[in-house]
C-alpha cells in the first residue's frame, strides 16, 4: 500500500462503524497525530497551532473585568483591530454609558491609520444575533468619518450551520489578544449574579434575558428598518427619476443611523422602533452572564492572527452595493516571529499556552 503523507489525513475520518446490538452506536476515528501535528520549519500547519512558551497570560471572570482591559487596549491601538464572535452587537455595553460603537469610533478618531475588521457570525433565520444591524451601523460610521475605517464581514457557514460560529476573539495591533467565552454582545457586562435588569446603566437589549418575553414598552431604534435600495432596482433608462429619489431616501437612512449613534439616545430592541419591547426591571430579571476570557501577549498571538486572517480570507470579497455595507478587503498575514518560542523580558512569566485550532 502506498504511504500516506501526513497532510493527506488531516481533517478526514479514517473509520466509521455501527454497533448492531440492542442499541445502536456510531463512532468515528481520526488520525491520532492530528493534535500535535506540525509540518516542519519550512511552513506551519494551517490545521493546528503548536504550543508556545513565554506568553503573558491573564484571566478575567465576567465581562466587566474583560471589557475594562479591552477598552484600555482599544485606546492604545494604532494599526488594526480584529474582532470575531458568535454575536457582535454595535450597541453592546462595555462599561456604564459606553457601547462597542462608542469605543471603536473613539479609537479610529484618535488614530487615523487604524482599521477595524469585524467578523460576526451570519446567523440563520432561526437564531437572531443582529449581525446585519452591526454591519449597517459600522458602514454608516465610515460615511460619518469620510473614510474607510470599519470593515464588516458576516461570516456564513462553510460546513454546516454551526461552522466556527462560537469563536470569540479580539486582537489589537497583532500583539495583544483576548480569547475565551465572552462575546461583545448584549448582556455580557457582568461580574456577579445580580438580577436587577437596569443596574449599572443597562438599557434596551443590554438588560437581556432571552428566556422570558419582554413586557415593557419604550423608545428604541433598529438600523434594519432603514431603507436600502433593493439590488437590481431602477436600472432602466425610464427609471432615472425613481432611482434618484431612491438614492436620496437611502442617503437619509444613512444619516438617520449616524444621528442615532451620535445622539446616544436610541437602542436596538427586539421589536420595531415604533413598538419596542423591553424587560420591566420591576418584575423581570435579567440573565446573569458569567464566563472566562483570557488576555494573551506573546508568541501565541501570532497563531490567533493567522486563524482570523485565514478565516476572513476564506470568504469572497464583494464590493459593497450600498452605503450601508462595507468593503471586505483581503488581509495579509504577517511573517512569523523569528523566535517562535521565547521568553517575554521583564514579565517573569513562562506559561505554556496551547495553540488555537481553527473551527
Amino acid at each position: 500500500m502506498a504511504s500516506q503523507k501526513l497532510d493527506d489525513g488531516m481533517n478526514q475520518s479514517s473509520v466509521y462503524f455501527d454497533d448492531k446490538s440492542d442499541e445502536s452506536y456510531t463512532a468515528s476515528v481520526t488520525h491520532s497525530h492530528w493534535v500535535h501535528y506540525t509540518s516542519g520549519p519550512e511552513r506551519q500547519s494551517e490545521n493546528f497551532a503548536e504550543y508556545t512558551e513565554g506568553n503573558a497570560v491573564q484571566a478575567f471572570l465576567g465581562g466587566k473585568a474583560y471589557f475594562a482591559a479591552l477598552l484600555a487596549a482599544f485606546k492604545q491601538a494604532t494599526k488594526c483591530i480584529y474582532i470575531t464572535g458568535w454575536q457582535v452587537n454595535w450597541d453592546a455595553q462595555l462599561a456604564e454609558g459606553v457601547r462597542l460603537v462608542d469605543a471603536l469610533l473613539e479609537a479610529v478618531q484618535a488614530s487615523p491609520e487604524l482599521h477595524v475588521y469585524i467578523m460576526p457570525w451570519k446567523n440563520p433565520s432561526q437564531v437572531e444575533t443582529w449581525s446585519a444591524a452591526t454591519e449597517q451601523v459600522f458602514a454608516a460610521m465610515n460615511t460619518h468619518l469620510k473614510r474607510k475605517a470599519f470593515y464588516v464581514q458576516r461570516a456564513g457557514s462553510k460546513s454546516g450551520m454551526m461552522f466556527s460560529h462560537h469563536q470569540k476573539c479580539v486582537i489589537v495591533d497583532e500583539r495583544l489578544a483576548f480569547v475565551g467565552g465572552i462575546d461583545l454582545a448584549y448582556g455580557r457586562y457582568d461580574d456577579n449574579y445580580g438580577l436587577l435588569a437596569n443596574a449599572d446603566g443597562r438599557q434596551g437589549m443590554n438588560m437581556y434575558n432571552s428566556c422570558i418575553p419582554p413586557i415593557a414598552r419604550g423608545s428604541s431604534y433598529n438600523p434594519m428598518e432603514e431603507y436600502v435600495i433593493p439590488a437590481g432596482s431602477y436600472h432602466r433608462d425610464n427609471q432615472r427619476d425613481e432611482r434618484q429619489k431612491a438614492e436620496r431616501r437611502q442617503e437619509d437612512s444613512v444619516q438617520h443611523v449616524i444621528d442615532a449613534v451620535l445622539k446616544h439616545q436610541l437602542w436596538q430592541s427586539t421589536d420595531t422602533a415604533k413598538n419596542s419591547l423591553y424587560l420591566d426591571p420591576m418584575v423581570q430579571p435579567r440573565m446573569p452572564w458569567q464566563d472566562y476570557h483570557m488576555q494573551i501577549e506573546g508568541p501565541a498571538v501570532y497563531d490567533l492572527v493567522r486563524n482570523f486572517v485565514f478565516r476572513w480570507n476564506s470568504y469572497g470579497h464583494p464590493y459593497p452595493n450600498s452605503p450601508l455595507k462595507t468593503p471586505v478587503p483581503e488581509l495579509d498575514i504577517s511573517a512569523a516571529p523569528s523566535e517562535k518560542k521565547r521568553q517575554l523580558s521583564g514579565t517573569g512569566i513562562a506559561q505554556r499556552v496551547a495553540g488555537y485550532a481553527p473551527g
